[in-house]
């Protein structure tokens, strides 16, 4: 016997049906966040430590991404190596502890598989101002192979750019607040300032890194 053709107009909407139900029953595709990538870096923290460090040898550096209004709080131990993750994207670092930084820049490469900044020190001096003198090594292969370890990624797709640290970039802080920099003073207290710093910068190129001030 044949079917009815009201039977056979219901098997033929039947498709339509069960496609407008799924339409239906389907929860809205959620937007995900910004893909994230483990950073590292070293920070040894020397000399005059107390503004930079606690007791406890930690200490907090603020990063700025390019395009953000807010900061980036990375927490660190001192000598010990640090990984966070962040997102893609141009970087500068804003401060190490209180003392202000400019100069300093890193990119955070989507396409890698982990980044690995290298090992930067950080010799505190302190005059009527704290002042970071800079020196910076690349990343070791065993730095990045623990790296690797700890986050998963192939040793060879890690990026180990180090940081760029042109001429003039100090991190420095007046002790008697953030209010004025050693550039706003007068010019012979520069020229003194800047004495004093050269032997120090003197200093630390004879033990194979570099300084900026």
């Amino acid at each position: 016997m044949r079917p009815a053709p009201r039977i056979l107009a219901l098997i033929a909407l039947l498709p339509l049906l069960l496609a407008a139900c799924a339409t239906g029953d389907t929860a809205p595709t959620e937007i995900r966040p910004a893909e994230v990538q483990p950073v590292a870096f070293r920070l040894t923290v020397t000399g005059k430590t107390g503004p930079v460090l606690g007791t406890d040898t930690t200490g907090r550096i603020e990063v700025l991404r390019e395009g953000a209004d807010e900061v980036i709080g990375l927490d660190f131990e001192n000598g010990e190596l640090t990984v966070h993750e962040l997102p893609p994207g141009h970087y500068s670092i804003a401060r190490i502890g209180p003392l202000a930084c400019r100069g300093l820049f890193f990119e955070v490469d989507p396409s890698a598989g982990a980044r690995a900044l290298g090992s930067l020190r950080a010799e505190i001096i302190t005059t009527d101002y704290h002042v970071a003198l800079l020196s910076l090594a690349p990343a070791t292969g065993i730095e990045i192979d623990a790296l690797a370890e700890r986050t998963g990624a192939a040793p060879g797709a890690i990026d180990a750019r180090p940081l760029v640290i042109p001429e003039a970039a100090p991190c420095f802080i007046n002790r008697a607040g953030p209010g004025s920099t050693w550039r706003d003073r007068p010019l012979g207290e520069q020229i003194l300032l800047g004495i004093g710093f050269a032997g120090f910068c003197a200093i630390a190129v004879a033990a194979g890194g570099f300084c900026v001030f």
